[in-house]
């Protein structure tokens, strides 16, 4: 506002005006100001001409931006005629009044038979105008961004109230084209790094689907049955961090994945990977939606990648028919909840889960306790149950932690 003050003051020490004159630019000054106010980007444009032709009385007004290597192309924004808005269109500046405005860099007033200064001006021959007068419009820094023109079939008088108004108003349009131009900037690279991380996403899969491939064919060259299991195990490991690159890949959002979704599709992949000791085991979900960090998702598919396999592996000795139950809930805004239970022959009697050596198990609490920040209760009775529960993280928190 106090910007708008100050260009409105400047304008005034500029014009001498009678009282009548005055009266006039303030009527219009209110006018143009209430319909463009409150609205900006095309919308500001439009309302621009429209107000500015009505408040004043013309046939036309338009708004154009200077384009081409060499300024000499106006591409309008908005355009006003015959009392309605008209569709935009693109014109060379050689032949046209528009060509002083954009060369001189200054106001241009031509206040009768305009058509005869410029007859190569075929747009302004087809409108029928007889005068025109059109401002530059600048950005802060005074470089040339359009133009603000009003035309009109009869004459236009020179001591009107078209030049200040004018003025006045090119400044506020050299604002928002100077912000829709900040916007589209940022929107481009914005672009460019959504791309640049959809990129990199789609590589990591790719690159951890074949060290993935490699692990699988060493497997099967394996004839130990100890060592067999343990590559299973850690080719699990990478496909539940290759999934979450791939969903990140096919997402909208590179920073976040549904993981109700996520944990659905790392089942079927345990499942696929193990598929000879998940044969007869049933896995039921309780999932709640929610869009997890990439942050936490990783850790979270880690831990349930490892407990999942060990209840396939373990808890149905036999290929026994089992059932394993997998929960995930939203306790609060912050706070989230993951269970992973079966109803298989338990943990061995005597075994403490939390001091086991079971690399897998030294897994999970320690990515518990590291990563998550959250805490684990596992219970052993008709089957065994780990309860996790922990706090959504954001990259910046978990820097902080890793750092303190």
């Amino acid at each position: 506002m106090q910007e708008s003050q100050s260009t409105i003051q400047a304008v005034l020490d500029d014009t001498h005006f009678s009282k009548k004159r005055m009266q006039e630019f303030e009527t219009v000054l209110k006018a143009v100001f209430a319909g463009t106010s409150a609205v900006t980007g095309d919308y500001f444009f439009q309302s621009l001409v429209e107000h500015l032709a009505t408040a004043m009385g013309y046939q036309y007004a338009l708004v154009g931006e200077v384009i081409g290597s060499e300024k000499n192309i106006i591409k309008t924004m908005a355009v006003w005629a015959n009392g309605q808005q008209a569709d935009n269109f693109t014109y060379d500046l050689k032949g046209t009044p528009c060509d002083n405005v954009v060369n001189n860099q200054g106001a241009c007033y031509y206040g009768s038979e305009v058509t005869k200064q410029f007859p190569e001006d075929l747009i302004l021959v087809d409108m029928g105008v007889e005068s025109y007068m059109g401002v530059p419009v600048f950005n802060l820094q005074e470089d040339l961004l359009g133009i603000l023109v009003v035309l009109d079939v009869n004459p236009i008088l020179e001591s009107s109230v078209a030049r200040p108004i004018l003025t006045l108003f090119a400044a506020r349009a050299g604002a928002e084209m100077t912000r829709l131009n900040s916007e589209k900037q940022l929107r481009h690279s914005l672009h460019e790094k959504e791309t640049l991380l959809q990129e990199l996403h789609h590589r990591v899969k790719n690159n951890l689907q074949i060290i993935s491939s490699l692990v699988n064919i060493q497997s099967r060259k394996v004839k130990d049955s100890s060592f067999k299991s343990m590559l299973k195990e850690t080719n699990a490991r990478i496909r539940s961090i290759a999934l979450i690159h791939e969903r990140l890949y096919q997402s909208h959002d590179l920073t976040k994945l549904s993981f109700d979704e996520y944990i659905m599709s790392l089942i079927q992949e345990i499942k696929r990977v193990l598929r000879e000791d998940s044969q007869n085991v049933k896995v039921v979900t309780h999932l709640e939606h929610h869009d997890m960090s990439v942050e936490t998702a990783v850790p979270c598919g880690l831990i349930l990648t490892e407990l999942l396999s060990n209840a396939l592996k373990y808890a149905f000795p036999d290929k026994e028919k089992g059932l394993v139950t997998i929960r995930f809930s939203k306790l609060s805004d912050e706070n989230f909840e993951l269970t992973i239970s079966d109803d298989g022959v338990g943990m061995p009697d005597g075994v403490n889960p939390q001091k086991t050596e079971s690399t897998g198990l030294n897994l999970v609490y320690n990515l518990v306790k590291s990563q998550l920040h959250g805490t684990i209760k596992e219970e052993c009775n008709h089957g065994a149950s780990f309860t996790i529960c922990f706090k959504e993280l954001s990259y910046k928190n978990r820097m902080l932690s890793e750092n303190s």
